[in-house]
């Protein structure tokens, strides 16, 4: 009788411990978003200290955009007082890794602060750190120089535009004045055959 109690008590735990783990389980699907980007922020600094998290939306800029996160690397006791975060970030600078690049369950973001000097000073010695701090140099260096190309187009097509513009008003110019010297030798012919002041201008063809 008595191994049919515990037996009776220890199934109705088990059943008990299922029903908590799936209800834990679907009350985790809504805390964070279905398609599971995850995020890798190197500027903390400006995100209250939390360096990961799951990526939930983005606004963007022409060069800039603003990455909103929930933070994962938290102290699971304060984890529901922590808010989620908004960071500021070079688009050149935003490396995103699909799903089955680094990892089999999720895409990995990885965001990069606008200059070596950015980045966390105790991580910015290690070897790691470094790799990132030439990667950051290489970025920027190539920014610099794609502005440079797209400053020197624009500064040849405004040239280009000035320069066709003068000629096709010294065309006009050109034009309208031998128009007007035809006109004055019709009237001058009008005027010698007594026909006055009326002339006829010439047909346009």
């Amino acid at each position: 009788m008595g191994s049919v109690l515990i037996f009776s008590i220890i199934s109705c735990l088990l059943i008990l411990g299922g029903f908590i783990y799936i209800v834990i389980l679907k009350s985790k699907e809504g805390e964070f978003p279905k398609d599971n980007i995850k995020v890798i922020n190197f500027l903390s600094q400006y995100t209250n200290g939390y360096c990961e998290g799951f990526y939930l939306n983005k606004i963007f800029g022409d060069k800039r955009s603003i990455i909103n996160f929930r933070p994962t690397d938290v102290d699971f006791n304060y984890a529901h007082k922590v808010g989620d975060q908004d960071v500021v970030v070079k688009n050149s600078l935003i490396e995103t890794f699909p799903k089955g690049t680094l990892s089999n369950e999720v895409s990995i973001m990885y965001l990069l602060p606008p200059d070596a000097e950015s980045l966390p000073k105790d991580f910015r010695e290690t070897t790691l750190g470094k790799a990132f701090a030439n990667i950051i140099a290489k970025q920027n260096a190539r920014d610099v120089a794609l502005e440079v190309l797209k400053s020197k187009s624009n500064v040849e097509d405004d040239l280009l535009m000035r320069t066709e513009g003068k000629q096709r008003v010294k065309e006009f110019l050109e034009q309208n004045l031998e128009l007007n010297k035809e006109i004055v030798k019709i009237k001058e012919s009008n005027e010698r055959r007594g026909g006055g002041n009326s002339y006829m201008p010439p047909k346009q063809m």
